[in-house]
């Protein structure tokens, strides 16, 4: 996980990119990783902004790998929200 000051500042840099090239998966890949660990830190809400990057890069790159690997991030990301249903994550 990264530490907390870097993560705040990858997701703006994503952010800031995405702004430029809304159409650049690889942008909206990286950024959902951000949001997911923000979301492994303890930010539940932050799953959520991390699935939205990973369908964005599905529907940008369908037959990419990095399109798999969201597939993946989005089970696994699913897996453990509802395994964790019970817990609330502060936003």
């Amino acid at each position: 996980m990264i530490a907390k000051p870097l993560l705040e500042e990858a997701i703006e840099k994503f952010e800031s990119a995405i702004a430029k090239d809304a159409n650049n998966g690889k942008f909206h890949y990286h950024l959902g990783l951000a949001w997911t660990d923000k979301g492994l830190g303890g930010e539940g809400a932050s799953f959520d902004k991390a699935i939205t990057e990973f369908q964005r890069v599905i529907s940008l790159m369908p037959d990419d790998k990095m399109a798999k690997d969201a597939q993946s991030m989005i089970k696994d990301i699913e897996s453990a929200k509802n395994s964790l249903g019970n817990w609330n994550f502060p936003a």
